[in-house]
């Protein structure tokens, strides 16, 4: 750990600290909170959009493209031109709820696309150039508050439950067998 530390300040990060979230929860992720915090505040940080934050929905989605990805440029389908209007509206009345919803185009965009290249073709390997980045769809994140673009043919997740399984799951004080894991 100490040799990763160490390549890792060598490289440039202002800060190198383990974190045991995937053990201890929060509590183990405590040191790095602080960390990132703490990089946050220095002087040295001058943390900027790519793009300004009242700008369009597409244009947002296109500088990303082009400048992180090295894409020559978008092409929005149909449901994502339909979903870019929605969202860029003031104010609309949503079709599920029933309840009038603010706009969210002055939210961030968060693309999803393939982790095998900077590309949405999980082939083109290293760094590609002269392709286009197809927009299937876009969904609100209104907790974490941006916009998740999505491409290519990339599969989702679906949320959880509002009551996940954990609550059926006890040990019998009896027997000290596991009950609810079905």
């Amino acid at each position: 750990m100490e040799a990763v530390k160490a390549a890792a300040l060598e490289a440039g990060a202002d800060a190198a600290v383990p974190s045991w979230h995937w053990g201890e929860g929060g509590k183990g992720a405590i040191e790095l909170a602080k960390a990132v915090v703490d990089t946050c505040n220095s002087d040295k940080q001058s943390f900027r959009y790519l793009y300004e934050l009242n700008t369009s929905i597409e244009d947002k989605i296109s500088v990303v493209s082009k400048e992180i990805y090295g894409a020559d440029g978008i092409e929005l389908s149909e449901q994502a031109q339909k979903k870019v209007a929605l969202y860029e509206t003031q104010v609309f009345q949503s079709s599920i709820t029933s309840h009038i919803l603010q706009g969210f185009g002055r939210l961030p965009v968060c693309i999803a696309k393939t982790q095998y290249s900077f590309s949405t073709d999980p082939n083109a390997k290293g760094v590609p150039t002269g392709f286009r980045i197809p927009i299937r769809d876009l969904r609100i994140s209104r907790g974490a508050g941006f916009i998740v673009v999505l491409t290519g043919d990339l599969p989702t997740i679906p949320g959880l439950s509002t009551r996940p399984n954990y609550y059926n799951i006890d040990i019998n004080s009896v027997t000290g067998d596991i009950e609810g894991l079905s």
